[in-house]
């Protein structure tokens, strides 16, 4: 779990992370596992505010054990939703360029590549890591797109 600021699967920095939630600005989603005993997958979408008040960051990440069985994809649709609903105009993302299942997963659902970030992020251990910046349209200025098309 080296791509995240706290340990996910900790269950005291979960509760940390409820407590302290402001669900005017961060909509948790959260998947569990059959019986409903584990969590197997967390996502959020995180408003922007100010001059960006129109763009929300989502996170998501998904247990070892449950990844590459469309979970991850269906809780980003999930976002694209709710995004769309609140009338957002962009939702960005950010993806270490090493994880390639899930820079194809959000290339797939409309994400694209806007930029490479270098030395980005870094680990515990202190090894930089590379970060591609995503960014997928939710609104469209009809007239002015439709202008573009010829």
């Amino acid at each position: 779990m080296e791509s995240f600021r706290d340990q996910v699967p900790d269950p005291h920095t979960v509760g940390t992370w409820i407590r302290q939630i402001d669900l005017r600005r961060v909509l948790p989603l959260a998947a569990w596992n059959k019986p409903q005993t584990r969590l197997i997958g967390l996502a959020s979408l995180n408003r922007m505010a100010g001059a960006y008040r129109h763009v929300a960051e989502i996170y998501v990440v998904v247990g070892a054990d449950h990844r590459q069985l469309g979970l991850g994809s269906s809780l980003i649709k999930e976002l694209i939703e709710i995004g769309t609903r609140q009338d957002l105009y962009f939702l960005k993302a950010r993806v270490l360029v090493e994880n390639q299942l899930a820079l194809r997963a959000f290339r797939q659902l409309g994400f694209e590549v806007k930029a490479t970030l270098e030395d980005y992020f870094m680990t515990r251990d202190g090894k930089t890591k590379d970060v591609a910046l995503m960014l997928k349209r939710l609104r469209f200025d009809l007239e002015e797109d439709f202008f573009y098309l010829f």
